[in-house]
């Protein structure tokens, strides 16, 4: 039964792929004039349908950041961030439920010293962690999602973290989405201020992690 589910898991993916590669929202993915006059021209379908098209492409590891700019571009502010976080935190779940089904027992017999060493920095303190993970800019979130799930790394903690840590890039994102010239000075300097706390908190983080890492290498 278990090799079943995990067949029907790879199949569906693959037709997801092939949904991805064949549809017209990623010939026009950077072109948000595009895809606003298609959602207002096709009703909920059409937001149904770019928001399946959304989640597919940050669930196979695509740009979220544009995703957050196109929502805060055709929704505006307050729905884009709604909207964008909902597409986020489901794809966060889907990825670590299936991640934690499939791949678990087969990390937990074959690792590699890198995979070794991300447990090790994300075991200790899971939360704080997977926080530094999603509020650096620069990573991969599909990697994350996947390694969170297979290394047996707490839901509670996870998807907290996630839901707070994926906060300010999305407010930024979906802020300039919106045009800047458009938004008042309030949101601006709001947007502003979360993204100078993530660095300084990543900064933090990091910086706690290296100290670490030391300390187990001189034991």
């Amino acid at each position: 039964m278990n090799k079943w589910l995990k067949s029907i898991m790879i199949f569906l993916i693959i037709i997801g792929l092939y949904f991805l590669s064949k549809n017209a929202f990623l010939q026009h993915l950077l072109n948000n004039q595009w895809l606003y006059h298609y959602v207002s021209s096709h009703g909920t379908t059409g937001h149904i349908i770019l928001f399946l098209f959304a989640m597919l492409l940050v669930g196979v590891g695509g740009p979220k950041q544009i995703i957050a700019f196109s929502y805060g571009f055709i929704y505006g502010l307050r729905e884009g961030v709604l909207l964008t976080m909902a597409i986020y935190m489901l794809v966060a779940v889907l990825t670590y439920s299936f991640s934690s089904f499939s791949l678990q027992s087969y990390f937990r017999h074959h690792s590699s010293k890198k995979i070794q060493k991300f447990k090790q920095f994300i075991g200790d303190k899971a939360f704080i962690k997977v926080l530094i993970l999603r509020i650096f800019p620069i990573g991969s979130n599909l990697a994350t999602n996947l390694f969170a799930g297979s290394l047996g790394i707490p839901f509670l903690s996870f998807i907290s973290a996630s839901f707070i840590g994926y906060i300010p890039q999305v407010i930024i994102f979906c802020l300039a989405g919106t045009g800047v010239s458009d938004t008042n000075h309030l949101q601006l300097s709001i947007s502003l201020g979360l993204f100078f706390i993530s660095l300084v908190l990543t900064a933090y983080l990091y910086k706690h992690h290296v100290k670490s890492m030391i300390v187990m290498d001189n034991q």
